[in-house]
């Protein structure tokens, strides 16, 4: 998805569904994200490390933790690797 600031925390629009998959090979998984096309998602992250500032607008890849809430209507991920798919997020 594309990677938003949201006040003092980021978000990812134009998510696709979260996917089960590994810590194994993230930039691998990235570029074969390349032409994967964006889904309706936005969903909230949690502890960004580094600061992504200079991906800011950018197609990106995110892995981490998922959470749900209770009833399973709000997603959020808590992150664990961020890796730019495009520099641009159409």
């Amino acid at each position: 998805g594309c990677l938003q600031p949201d006040g003092r925390s980021w978000q990812i629009t134009h998510g696709i569904e979260p996917l089960i998959s590994s810590m194994d090979d993230v930039a691998g998984d990235a570029k074969a994200a390349v032409s994967r096309p964006l889904g309706k998602h936005t969903i909230p992250l949690l502890d960004v490390f580094p600061k992504p500032d200079a991906l800011e607008g950018h197609k990106v890849l995110v892995k981490g933790l998922l959470i749900r809430t209770e009833n399973e209507t709000t997603l959020k991920v808590n992150v664990l690797a961020l890796e730019t798919v495009a520099p641009v997020c159409p």
